[in-house]
């Protein structure tokens, strides 16, 4: 049985096989963790769900997005308004 999560669809370049991390941590207390482990798929993307915005102070969700992209790591901010509507965020590749 498939569960509907609500949230933003990160989707991100690389080449295929190449693993992928993706790891969120607020400053609430205790602190709100997120990780996730991936692989790049044949056709070069890979597709992360992620739960929890950026911008939400109020509710203590105010983390950055890390992901390690093979030996590249780069950070993304994600609107709530991209959590609560399912939207997809495509992710340019770390420079």
């Amino acid at each position: 049985s498939d569960l509907l999560v609500e949230g933003a669809t990160l989707r991100i370049p690389g080449p295929p096989g190449q693993p992928v991390e993706v790891a969120y941590r607020a400053g609430a207390t205790p602190p709100i963790e997120y990780e996730k482990n991936l692989i790049v798929g044949d056709d070069g993307w890979v597709r992360a769900v992620v739960p929890y915005p950026s911008d939400r102070p109020d509710l203590s969700l105010d983390g950055s997005y890390r992901l390690r992209i093979g030996d590249r790591t780069t950070e993304l901010r994600v609107p709530d308004a991209a959590v609560q509507g399912g939207l997809v965020i495509t992710v340019e590749p770390p420079g």
